[in-house]
């Protein structure tokens, strides 16, 4: 995404909408978008991610892990 939208000079930011409408998820059960997080069911368990630093057309942001299970600690040691 971050690649087509330089090439076509769009420099509007993308949010995680954006991402999932653009993105093939195998094995999700549902994903509840509330920018700038998604929240993905997997196997009845939840999961986080946020998206930040989106800057176009130089910075691609980053998404990171803020709860797995129920704890944001399992994003750093998976305890499953």
């Amino acid at each position: 995404l971050f690649a087509n939208k330089n090439l076509s000079g769009n420099n509007v930011a993308y949010t995680m909408q954006d991402l999932i409408n653009n993105a093939t998820i195998q094995g999700v059960q549902s994903t509840t978008v509330a920018e700038p997080a998604v929240t993905v069911r997997i196997s009845g368990y939840d999961y986080v991610f946020t998206l930040a630093g989106v800057s176009l057309p130089t910075t691609a942001g980053t998404i990171t892990c803020t709860s797995a299970r129920g704890d944001a600690a399992n994003c750093n040691a998976p305890v499953w």
